[in-house]
């Protein structure tokens, strides 16, 4: 494993062995309770899929929160080129309610 991975690609076993030998190690589950706002988003509609079973087994959280973001972000951004207010806040507040970032929140333009 390179820092995390799906937990439905691994096998119990695997899963185990690691939790019991790894203690940094975590499980981090991908939500939206409802990214809301003006308008309600669904995850589908943000990144063209939804998130739910999205569940990680992540052993470096540092790897993990920068190459889920990057890949959340394209993925983002690959749905909605146009990306114009409403949807750009939602998007963020998935991303917040993850604790993740994207180049267009506010930590990252350092308006926070």
């Amino acid at each position: 494993m390179t820092g995390f991975c799906l937990v439905s690609e691994m096998t119990p076993s695997q899963k185990k062995y690691i939790l019991e030998n790894d203690r940094d190690a975590t499980i981090v589950r991908l939500a939206s309770v409802g990214v809301r706002g003006t308008k309600h988003y669904t995850t589908a509609e943000l990144l063209g899929y939804p998130v739910k079973g999205m569940v990680y087994l992540v052993t470096d959280n540092n790897r993990f929160e920068r190459e889920i973001a990057a890949k959340l972000e394209g993925d983002f951004l690959k749905k909605n080129p146009r990306r114009r207010g409403n949807i750009r806040g939602a998007f963020t507040r998935f991303m917040h309610e993850n604790k993740l970032h994207w180049s267009m929140c506010c930590k990252q333009r350092r308006m926070c």
